[in-house]
């Protein structure tokens, strides 16, 4: 592939020898044109100097136009620059060499900062003073000829160079366009990388307990929410599993509260440990926790508090028995997530009751129907 300081403006915009013509016969700008531009040249070249003092002196009046030229080096270069444009103006030959003048112009013009708007004004105050002189001539000629035909033929000529000149102008906006989106791009990735762990951090910590990784008490109302709501969307049963720990309160009174939260921390350890992955564990408040248990019936959720006290045993730094109250909804018939909340939370001081009359683990369970009714499940 070829560098770009390699190629011409011509190559650089894929405009080919085709794309000129092509052009010149979008503007209807025949050989005809061209051989009365070149019978324009012995007067051109007379009036040449007078053309363009009289250009420049229109171009200082404009504050902005003064501006851009700055200095008198620039202003002599510029004169030099339309001295050569009005020769190869009535030069007759308008190939690609002719046009990569023009691309060159445009790029030249777009850096000195040269608005299009002042760009346009200024051709037709050229073709203006260059109609000027075609009228003089003709009038000292005593006749007007081809006068017409020779100044559409310029009209032609500079709509054309002027499409040629806006090209470059268009490619350097794009070019500033695509170099400003590099920087926003690169700046946007810079920041992202320093937000999004950041972000991510505050994500986490608004969703889930700092002491457990669990799931916190407000996720866990929007997660019941959802899968109440998938459950009976797709008529399959679900499990709410409340339980908490028994006698936590003697671990802070007799070890403090730094042992209290280390019994907490294993409990939320075992739980991600012992789920399965669509299973939603949460720290529901203090020592009372919950498991939202998708796609599940009774006799699995107890398989799954089984094998969560099995994990915290092997892990635990303080012994710990559990009160656990699991109740399934669907997949016929359903309750509210109000009615299913509350049935788990009485089954779990049922269980806690026992517990007190035999220490252990204890489970309670039962299946909520419609409107919280329920029905004893096995044990």
């Amino acid at each position: 592939m070829m560098k770009q300081i390699e190629q011409t403006l011509a190559e650089q915009l894929n405009i080919t020898a085709h794309e000129v013509e092509y052009r010149k016969h979008l503007f209807d700008f025949t050989e005809a044109d061209a051989a009365r531009l070149v019978s324009c040249r012995p007067l051109m070249e007379a009036r040449a100097e007078s053309i363009i003092d009289d250009f420049y002196d229109r171009q200082a009046e404009n504050d902005e136009i003064a501006a851009i030229i700055g200095d008198a080096d620039t202003f002599a270069r510029l004169k030099t620059t339309l001295r050569k444009y009005l020769h190869d103006l009535c030069g007759g030959v308008y190939g690609l060499a002719y046009v990569n003048s023009r691309l060159h112009i445009g790029k030249v013009h777009r850096r000195m900062g040269v608005s299009p708007k002042l760009y346009m004004s200024s051709i037709r105050l050229l073709q203006s003073l260059m109609e000027r002189a075609l009228d003089e001539w003709a009038a000292a000629e005593g006749t007007a000829g081809d006068l017409a035909e020779k100044k559409s033929a310029l009209y032609k000529i500079l709509l054309l160079d002027a499409q040629f000149v806006l090209d470059a102008y268009i490619d350097s906006y794009m070019m500033d366009v695509d170099t400003v989106k590099h920087e926003v791009e690169g700046y946007a990735n810079a920041l992202q990388m320093k937000v999004t762990p950041g972000t991510r951090q505050l994500r986490h910590l608004s969703t889930h307990d700092a002491l457990t990784n669990l799931y916190n008490y407000r996720s866990f109302y929007d997660f019941f929410q959802r899968e109440m709501a998938a459950a009976k969307r797709h008529r399959l049963p679900v499990c709410l599993v409340y339980f908490d720990l028994n006698e936590f309160k003697n671990i802070n009174d007799e070890k403090g509260h730094e042992a209290g939260n280390q019994v907490l921390a294993d409990v939320g350890k075992a739980l991600l440990e012992s789920l399965r992955e669509i299973d939603i564990p949460c720290r529901y408040g203090g020592d009372e926790f919950c498991m939202i248990l998708p796609r599940t019936e009774i006799a699995a959720a107890r398989m799954l508090c089984e094998r969560f006290i099995a994990q915290y045993d092997s892990l635990a730094h303080e012994p710990m028995h559990f009160s656990f109250g699991i109740c399934q909804t669907g997949p016929a018939e359903f309750a509210d997530a109000d009615s299913l909340l509350k049935t788990a939370d009485e089954l779990m001081y049922g269980a806690k009751a026992k517990s007190r009359a035999a220490p252990g683990s204890k489970i309670e369970c039962q299946i909520v129907k419609h409107g919280g009714a329920g029905e004893p499940a096995a044990a």
